[in-house]
């Protein structure tokens, strides 16, 4: 189906890395989303058992949890943080691999071209030899249908002279696969 030159195919290639390294930075964006989804979720959870532990005056155990909480809001904060840089690092990098994505295509373009020269130029070339063979066979035709025509008028000529009948020298003397020339349609066939 394809035809597609040696740099071409390292073109393609190339662009297909540029176009994973993206969707790979989309994955572990949307894997630090879910993180963060999650740790916002338990720290929630855990906010809530601090505050029933402080109203209850459970003391000790909120202070434990304190500890557990401001771990995770650390956490949670540095989370937040690399999101938000993720998102405008993979700006920066979707727009530096759409320019050579389309430097690379403009490299398979031209790449393209040459090859659909070379293919082109080769098929012209054997149409030209093909039709130079056509042209042979139709003067072979030609050629075989005039002296078919010459020795027919011949015979005529001959036994309309001796008063022969056409009938026996049919029979006789022309085979009926000379009576017409090969056609080229047939070949097609």
């Amino acid at each position: 189906m394809e035809y597609i030159g040696e740099l071409s195919k390292q073109a393609v290639e190339e662009i297909d890395n540029l176009k994973k390294a993206v969707y790979k930075f989309d994955i572990r964006i949307n894997e630090l989303v879910e993180e963060i989804a999650k740790d916002t979720d338990e720290y929630n959870q855990l906010e809530e058992k601090y505050s029933d532990l402080v109203s209850n005056g459970e003391d000790k155990e909120a202070d434990i949890l304190y500890g557990k909480l401001d771990e995770l809001k650390t956490s949670l904060k540095a989370k937040n943080n690399r999101h938000e840089t993720m998102k405008v690092a993979k700006v920066k990098a979707l727009i530096n691999n759409c320019r050579l994505i389309e430097a690379k295509s403009r490299n398979i373009y031209l790449s393209y071209r040459e090859d659909y020269k070379n293919v082109y130029e080769e098929a012209k070339k054997l149409h030209e030899e093909l039709n130079e063979k056509l042209d042979e066979l139709k003067s072979a035709n030609k050629t075989w249908n005039y002296h078919l025509e010459l020795n027919s008028r011949f015979i005529d000529h001959q036994l309309r002279k001796n008063d022969i009948h056409r009938s026996l020298v049919n029979v006789h003397i022309l085979p009926p696969y000379m009576t017409k020339p090969f056609n080229l349609d047939e070949m097609n066939k």
